[in-house]
């Protein structure tokens, strides 16, 4: 696959992951605004590898900022589940 196909690719796997998740607010009437995901990827060889996407408009330093805020944060976590 080419750079031009997998950019394209990209593009629509974030397209599509955005719009899930923002039909799931974690917040009822929230707007979603950016995101990354990190997912663990099983290589037919069985090797194991991490991969990260995030929102088109996400900077670096804003999914700096996610994944430090997931990890150190001291509120409590949503669920998920819209009340």
């Amino acid at each position: 696959m080419d750079r031009d196909q997998q950019d394209v690719d990209q593009a629509r796997a974030q397209t599509a992951i955005h719009e899930a998740i923002q039909a799931n607010p974690a917040l009822p009437g929230a707007l979603l605004v950016g995101w990354t995901i990190v997912a663990e990827w099983a290589m037919p060889e069985g090797e194991r590898k991490l991969a990260r996407l995030t929102s088109k408009e996400a900077t670096n330093w804003q999914v700096t900022g996610y994944l430090h805020q997931a990890l150190f944060a001291e509120e409590p976590w949503s669920d998920g589940a819209a009340s």
